[in-house]
């Protein structure tokens, strides 16, 4: 009997598991190429791109949430680069590159600043991909604008996607974020944009 325990965790101190090998994924990869905004005619709007940031919790693991209460981490799936980073690149892309938004660096002038608050898989029923975030437009003196903004895409494929499909529902999902985000952000600029000047009549 002695023989036997001792042949037993012989073998379970010397038999290895797989080892992990995380696959690393990049949203950015399924987003379209950049069109560069052509010239309107008028004056665009000025801005800058103030704190991107992102919850503690999103890092490089991808996140899947199990209920509101509850989360959980994709040990082999992550991503290249901190969620945040994909967040500002979107947000430069969409805004200077896309729309034609002049890039304040320095001085005074309206100010963005968001935080990413969701970017995870939900589990359930239908499996969804959500990105969620808060921004706050303001101009140094007082708020314009403090919104929170959340998008859902259902991730298409079978009842337990592939990391693929959920990373592709995530870069939807992280683009109508940005499109919202910047159909609002560009709609408060044009408010307070200062009116044309009068032509003189002509004579």
């Amino acid at each position: 009997m002695l023989a036997v325990l001792l042949t037993a965790a012989g073998c379970a101190l010397t038999s290895k598991s797989d080892p992990l090998t995380p696959r690393y994924y990049n949203p950015d990869g399924y987003q379209e190429a950049s069109q560069v905004a052509a010239p309107t005619g008028r004056a665009m709007p000025e801005l800058r791109l103030g704190r991107v940031t992102a919850a503690s919790y999103l890092g490089e693991r991808i996140v899947y949430r199990d209920s509101n209460h509850e989360i959980g981490y994709y040990d082999e799936r992550r991503w290249t680069e901190k969620p945040d980073v994909y967040l500002r690149r979107a947000l430069e892309r969409k805004l200077f590159e896309q729309k034609g938004v002049h890039r304040v660096l320095g001085g005074v002038g309206p100010t963005l600043d968001i935080e990413l608050t969701d970017f995870e898989e939900l589990h359930g029923p239908t499996p969804t991909a959500r990105a969620r975030a808060t921004f706050i437009l303001q101009d140094g003196r007082s708020v314009v604008r403090e919104q929170t903004v959340s998008v859902d895409r259902r991730i298409t494929g079978d009842k337990e996607p592939t990391a693929e499909q959920t990373v592709l529902a995530l870069s939807g999902a992280l683009g109508e974020l940005v499109d919202r985000v910047t159909t609002a952000v560009l709609a408060d600029l044009d408010k307070r944009a200062p009116p044309p000047p009068k032509q003189p009549p002509a004579d």
